[in-house]
């Protein structure tokens, strides 16, 4: 197996970024890994939540920080946007791991 210099838990999340179609792989390296000083790892939770719907993220995903997360909520809400009407009125809750609110964005389902 090749490392990749991060750890095996951030590869999901890295891997869900550089796919995403809405940001440059530059911008999703740098805001998932950043530099290796100063830098605090925090596991976020994102929940989809509206309309009967209620989908609680109990697992999380270890982030760079609040700006990642709010990156990944965007990319979460875009995703779900993509399945049509089912998720439409809902919002994406992002949780850090001290249940502080870090992004609350709506699913928006283009017309």
């Amino acid at each position: 197996m090749v490392s990749t210099g991060h750890p095996p838990y951030a590869r999901p999340a890295e891997q869900l970024f550089l796919d995403s179609r809405y940001r440059s792989r530059e911008t999703h390296y740098g805001l998932l890994f950043g530099s290796r000083k100063g830098n605090h790892w925090m596991r976020y939770f994102f929940h989809v939540l509206g309309d009967g719907i209620a989908v609680e993220d109990e697992t999380g995903t270890v982030l760079s920080g609040p700006e990642a997360a709010r990156l990944h909520a965007s990319v979460i809400a875009a995703e779900l946007a993509q399945d049509g009407n089912q998720y439409c009125g809902c919002e994406v809750y992002g949780i850090d791991e001290g249940g502080n609110e870090i992004a609350r964005l709506p699913v928006v389902v283009p017309s």
